[in-house]
């Protein structure tokens, strides 16, 4: 995986990344070239309302998407659109593991995508800041906004698992696209303003999120569902795959289950038990949980990322 130092202003950081992962970026839009030229012909007023409200609700996103356009030479809505996965498709999923016992407090990521993507099509940003230190860490695809996989910043770490997509609603310029409201995350300086950050915006599609707090070790699971919003406190071991599985939305009609899901869910059940360290947790989502995991799975991982959380360590295994 490739690592980038960059900027902590986030013009001139997008550029950056533009320039450094130009390959990746234009290999991401001949991909879905058919969809974002149909999105922006079918829905070009909507997108002009959304990008006003972006721009003044998540400008440093903006700026930084704004950024990677000059720097990989591409056209700024392209850009924009694979930042909006809800408007085109593009969904894969996760697996999560949090244990919090007498060792300690940790979280351990599998990173998941569709197994068309190449292994350096993944980046970690560092934005870093006057004093040599990073302002944040985070895995990306650029050009996808940091924040979307695996991230964090001096005072938590969190990770996302898309949810299996419920019945789409109705375009609405109101709702903000999963990728902003994840990279918005990275500029909170504590665990509780970015649940508030949450909590406070309407959201384009069903995500989970596990936030881990550096030094305390505590843990919270956040299910968004548009605008409703449900929060767990982790006490002991929680796990997470691509389906709900809060009260809130787990029992409802509208919630869908994929038997990928289920069953790598079921695996973790088997194979993880909660009085495990941390080693013997990051080697059973290696062994265990690595996909694809049957020959109809369409999804690899990429990389694991282990947190640490009382000792402030972000470590990964991207090489199997």
């Amino acid at each position: 995986m490739r690592e980038l130092n960059v900027d902590s202003r986030p013009f001139v950081r997008g550029m950056q990344i533009g320039c450094l992962c130009k390959d990746v970026i234009h290999r991401n839009i001949a991909r879905y070239r058919d969809e974002l030229d149909r999105v922006k012909k079918n829905h070009a007023e909507f997108l002009g309302e959304l990008y006003s409200r972006l721009y003044k609700m998540h400008s440093v996103a903006i700026q930084e998407l704004l950024g990677m356009a000059n720097g990989s030479q591409t056209v700024f809505m392209d850009i924009f659109l694979l930042n909006y996965p809800e408007m085109w498709g593009g969904e894969s999923g996760c697996t999560t593991v949090a244990i919090r016992n007498q060792s300690g407090a940790f979280i351990v990521h599998n990173e998941d995508e569709e197994n068309w993507r190449r292994p350096d099509d993944y980046v970690l940003v560092r934005a870093m800041g006057e004093d040599g230190r990073p302002i944040f860490s985070a895995i990306c695809t650029p050009p996808e906004l940091p924040g979307n996989a695996a991230s964090w910043n001096k005072n938590f770490f969190f990770s996302v698992d898309c949810m299996t997509p419920f019945p789409k609603r109705t375009l609405n310029d109101k709702n903000t696209p999963r990728f902003f409201e994840a990279r918005k995350l990275l500029e909170q300086s504590s665990l509780e303003d970015a649940l508030v950050v949450l909590d406070s915006d309407a959201s384009a599609s069903a995500f989970h999120y596990l936030f881990g707090e550096f030094g305390s070790g505590v843990i919270f699971s956040v299910e968004k569902f548009y605008e409703e919003m449900s929060v767990y406190a982790v006490e002991d071991f929680f796990y997470h795959t691509n389906h709900p599985t809060h009260k809130a939305f787990s029992q409802l009609d509208r919630a869908r289950f994929s038997p990928n899901s289920v069953a790598r869910m079921m695996t973790v059940k088997a194979k993880i038990k909660k009085s495990m360290r941390l080693p013997e947790v990051v080697s059973a989502m290696l062994h265990h949980l690595r996909r694809p995991i049957d020959g109809n799975d369409s999804s690899q991982t990429f990389a694991t990322i282990f947190a640490d959380l009382k000792s402030r360590k972000v470590s990964l295994v991207d090489e199997f």
